[in-house]
């Protein structure tokens, strides 16, 4: 029986309203007419928060940190971060279980500060740190000790024990003086250390290799003399929390300590001298370790920065 000119129209027209209807519901779903659609935003904000993001910032004394944390400060608002200073809440340098329990209980989208060592167990949690030349960094500690207006109190109580130890305490005198009377009078030299900050807290077996382990567990170990290309990495390997920190590196103090000391009537001033180095390298106990680490750490960041195309 043959078909009817008026039933084929009928036909067409039926299957074009199902098709027309069929792609108005895709573009409703996608555009969020029903409740379980998702909404897709097709040019995403670089720094927006995601589940995961959690870090650790292993703050080594006078070596640069409080440039970094101000740093954060800064971006905190602008990336949706929290900056949470351990200090206030476990004090420094805390036992391992306290400062475990005190990283965990922290939200998503926090950086953890302090002057902390290393904590296995967090393998979820980005480590970042930021270590300094080893004579550079004993010179920085010698007159930031006695900071009376940073420091007060405690500058006071160190100027105290320096006085009252005439023989190798240095009262007033610059870096190489003291490291120059310490050498004359066989006192003992001891370079800062940098090590213990990756081992654990209060580990009795914390050696160069343990640290050395650890170090390579971390996002990033920066270095104070390169400050700008550590900030750099950061952003790349971080931008959750570096993002945008061209804009903000000039608005941040990049010195802590004081250039002139009007208590001691002394200046950190200065590069250190060729013979206050070779005195420290023959008599600081922990030369060899402190001066190993460093190096270490120094090329492990350089592997990095040329992995990330610099």
């Amino acid at each position: 029986m043959p078909i009817s000119k008026s039933y084929l129209i009928m036909v067409i027209v039926i299957s074009i309203v199902n098709i027309t209807y069929f792609i108005y519901i895709q573009m409703a779903q996608v555009a969020g007419c029903k409740h379980d659609a998702v909404s897709v935003d097709p040019h995403p904000s670089p720094w927006v928060p995601t589940t995961y993001n959690r870090m650790v910032f292993t703050h080594v004394g006078k070596a640069g940190g409080s440039y970094l944390i101000q740093l954060m400060e800064a971006l905190a608002k602008r990336n949706q971060f929290t900056v949470v200073k351990g200090a206030l809440t476990v004090g420094f340098n805390p036992p391992r279980q306290k400062l475990f329990d005190d990283i965990i209980s922290l939200k998503n989208n926090t950086v953890y500060e302090n002057h902390a060592c290393y904590v296995n167990g967090l393998d979820d949690w980005d480590f970042i740190s930021i270590v300094r030349d080893p004579f550079d960094l004993m010179n920085s500690h010698f007159y930031y000790g006695v900071d009376t207006e940073i420091r007060m109190e405690k500058a006071v109580n160190l100027l105290k024990k320096r006085k009252e130890d005439k023989l190798c305490g240095c009262f007033n005198l610059e870096f190489d003086q003291c490291i120059d009377t310490k050498y004359k009078n066989n006192c003992a030299i001891k370079l800062p250390s940098q090590i213990f900050y990756f081992c654990e807290p209060r580990d009795s077996n914390c050696t160069v290799d343990v640290a050395l382990s650890n170090v390579e567990k971390y996002a990033l170990v920066g270095i104070t003399e390169e400050m700008s290309l550590t900030v750099e990495l950061l952003e790349k390997l971080a931008p959750w929390v570096f993002s945008g920190q061209a804009e903000q590196t000039s608005k941040v103090s990049k010195r802590n300590t004081n250039l002139f000391n009007a208590v001691t009537n002394t200046s950190l001033n200065g590069a250190i001298s060729t013979r206050t180095r070779q005195q420290i390298k023959e008599r600081a106990v922990n030369y060899k370790d402190e001066i190993k680490f460093y190096n270490r750490v120094k090329k492990l960041f350089w592997k990095k920065a040329v992995q990330l195309g610099y």
